[in-house]
């Protein structure tokens, strides 16, 4: 809100100058400490102004300290918007209405390549620029203060340094036309050593800086992100001469700058200083401008990172609800699960060294599985027939079935012995574990290079073979729970955690950017080892750019556009719904809440399930499985938490789902997601 102006205020001027995040590799890391200690020692007083500072959005509290530390210090007065971390959370990484394939431009083919991927890094990052910068919401801020004590209100950038020659000439300036509103004053870029031993005027001709008399109505347009013409399209709309009359936005994004009623209504001249740094790209406008995107995402990541560490201690559970788990042990449905696990008890245990196959290493500790579309024709070829499983893959060949057994067995066995306090579950557990994870006689080397391979080929296995370990994710809140209880020792629990830090690293090194489901549950496989291994900043990163997924995959009101086009459209489009639901849950325990996401066009989880539940009759393969289809369609509708974007679009559709439900990997649901869901259902 407005500040009433003063019709005669005492001040000639309000000088204030805004002070936020350092975006290395725009700025230096320390820039703009360095730059307050150097303005604070050396700028001199001021005649008729009086020096404030705005602390816009500081993340780095730290760093925020110093700065007002070094303000008070200097009798300097400041104002503070503080940086909001729950209204950045809010937003999200997106890249929807961005035409196809300009995010993946090389911007060192040609300048236009250069241009358009530019523009389309700032694009992704727009909504977060907004909230973790908003230089233009704090040059208002300043503006609204300013206006009520001074006749001039300069709301200008934290690295503006005003020398006592620069000072007069701004002083002149002022008073040279009574009718003039605005002040445009030029930039001239200088280093601080430099600036010490000016005796002449620099040539100032960068984008100029604006004061504004206290009776001028102009704003700044707060929707405008840093780096995306926030400063210019006001210098345009005032009809002030420059280059920035020329300067575009993406082709996408364009915007129309009002006239303001206020043109013409300025006088230019004078001069300021910039101070500059050593990470400034010497006298290179485009790579400067480039540099500002780069550092607005290296911000947002580190303050995703610190989101995702801040809502991830050692032994938190990633998949599972912990106060579930607290609950009623004499639920009938706590008892039919402590009954499952016993059952398990029974059963082998689960070793890679069990397959009567072997992958082309040799080497029976390497998991082998056989892609499960993919058939020797009668000539020896491999041939891909979508959507008809080759019974081979779950033969005794290879590792699939044990793998799934292994989860589902350590899940029940671990939840059960958790909820009843049967140590004989958990010590069981604690086996299966072992087993596979660290004993050097039967344990899986941490590696998918032989996940699904094509039958009669002597190959490496595809990357999408990554849906082979999509149990990962509630199998590391079975290895928690178990080593809580002391079943694993410290010495066990650390080789687990190196196991899936190894695995994760060879994730990482293969490119695994398919368009449809395999994209999604590589986000969950990867984001859930990051999150156990302590790896903040890579699961912060997936979750982050999980969004994006939504451009490729869905169409407008969640149609699943590449699932559709598959020869089981109604089952892959329900295994990306139960892919994307997985992940979303996930992010919500780490503080990236994907459930309150939507892309343009109403793209939502929620969105996509609605479109299955209402469509189902007409996709080819629901007649042949209808009733099970029900029910995959109702576990996704119920899954789906009720404050989730157009969650409201699923109550015709919703119903209570009661019984325990094991899971069935296949069909993209997890081991007791029920307890995951939010515990028993109220008897």
């Amino acid at each position: 809100m407005s500040r009433s102006i003063s019709p005669s205020p005492a001040l000639d001027f309000a000088l204030y100058r805004i002070l936020g995040n350092s975006l290395p590799p725009r700025h230096g890391a320390t820039e703009m400490l360095e730059h307050l200690r150097f303005t604070l020692d050396h700028e001199p007083e001021l005649r008729g102004c009086r020096k404030y500072w705005v602390l816009n959005r500081i993340a780095d509290k730290e760093v925020e300290f110093q700065c007002t530390t070094w303000i008070r210090k200097a009798g300097h007065e400041y104002l503070r918007l503080p940086f909001d971390m729950e209204a950045y959370a809010s937003c999200f990484n997106d890249l929807s209405d961005l035409p196809e394939g300009v995010e993946r431009i090389d911007p060192s083919h040609s300048g236009f390549a250069f241009d358009m991927s530019s523009f389309a890094l700032e694009w992704k990052y727009r909504y977060k620029n907004l909230q973790a910068l908003g230089l233009n919401a704090a040059r208002n801020a300043a503006l609204n203060a300013g206006r009520a004590i001074a006749r001039w209100t300069l709301p200008w950038d934290g690295g503006c340094f005003i020398t006592a020659e620069a000072w007069e000439r701004i002083y002149q300036l002022a008073e040279r036309d009574p009718a003039a509103l605005h002040l445009i004053v030029p930039l001239a870029r200088i280093a601080p050593d430099d600036l010490l031993h000016q005796r002449c005027t620099p040539l100032a001709q960068d984008e100029p800086q604006i004061g504004f008399r206290n009776d001028s109505r102009t704003l700044f347009d707060e929707r405008l992100r840093y780096g995306n013409r926030n400063k210019a399209a006001l210098l345009c709309s005032l009809g002030v001469p420059g280059p920035w009359h020329s300067w575009s936005s993406a082709p996408w994004d364009e915007q129309q700058a009002p006239l303001s009623p206020e043109r013409g209504r300025f006088v230019q001249g004078a001069w300021v200083a910039r101070l500059t740094s050593k990470a400034d790209v010497a006298d290179n406008v485009r790579q400067r401008w480039r540099a500002r995107f780069e550092g607005v995402e290296r911000l947002c990541r580190r303050l995703d990172e610190r989101l995702v560490a801040a809502r991830n201690p050692p032994g938190r559970l990633l998949c599972y609800d912990e106060e579930a788990l607290q609950r009623d042990c004499e639920h009938p449905l706590a008892i039919e699960l402590v009954q499952r696990a016993r059952a398990a008890l029974g059963r082998p245990v689960p070793s890679v060294r069990n397959k009567t196959g072997c992958a082309v290493s040799g080497d029976p500790a390497d998991y082998f599985s056989l892609a499960p579309y993919c058939y020797v024709g009668s000539t020896g070829e491999v041939e891909y027939r979508d959507g008809q499983r080759n019974p081979a893959t779950a033969g005794p060949a290879n590792d699939r079935a044990a793998l799934d057994q292994l989860v589902v067995d350590t899940c029940t066995t671990a939840l059960a012995g958790t909820i009843s306090g049967d140590r004989m579950l958990l010590d069981h557990a604690a086996r299966l574990i072992r087993t596979w994870f660290i004993d050097p006689q039967t344990r899986m080397n941490p590696n998918m290079r032989f996940a699904q391979v094509a039958p009669g080929a002597e190959q490496a296995g595809k990357n999408w073979g990554i849906v082979d370990f999509r149990g990962f994710w509630p199998l590391l809140d079975a290895i928690t729970l178990t080593a809580r209880t002391g079943a694993l020792n410290a010495a066990e629990q650390l080789a687990v955690k190196n196991w899936f830090a190894l695995f994760l690293d060879d994730v990482t090194s293969r490119q695994i950017d398919a368009p449809n489901n395999i994209a999604v549950w590589h986000d969950l496989v990867v984001a859930a080892l990051a999150a156990f291994v302590g790896r903040h900043a890579r699961a912060a990163q997936v979750l982050s750019d999980l969004p994006l997924r939504f451009t490729s995959q869905l169409g407008a009101f969640g149609v699943p556009v590449q699932e559709l086009k598959r020869t089981r459209p109604l089952h892959y489009g329900l295994f990306l719904a139960h892919g994307l639901i997985n992940v979303a849950s996930l992010g919500r325990r780490l503080g990236i809440d994907l459930w309150s996401y939507s892309g343009s066009q109403h793209r939502s989880i929620a969105m996509l399930v609605r479109f299955l539940a209402m469509n189902k009759q007409l996709l080819s393969d629901y007649a042949a499985d209808a009733e099970r289809f029900d029910q995959r369609i109702l576990r996704a509708c119920t899954m789906i938490p009720t404050d989730a974007i157009h969650a409201q679009t699923l109550t015709e559709f919703r119903r209570e789902c009661a019984a325990l439900d094991i899971g069935d990997m296949s069909e993209g649901t997890m081991p007791l997601q029920r307890i995951f869901n939010g515990g028993w259902p109220t008897r």
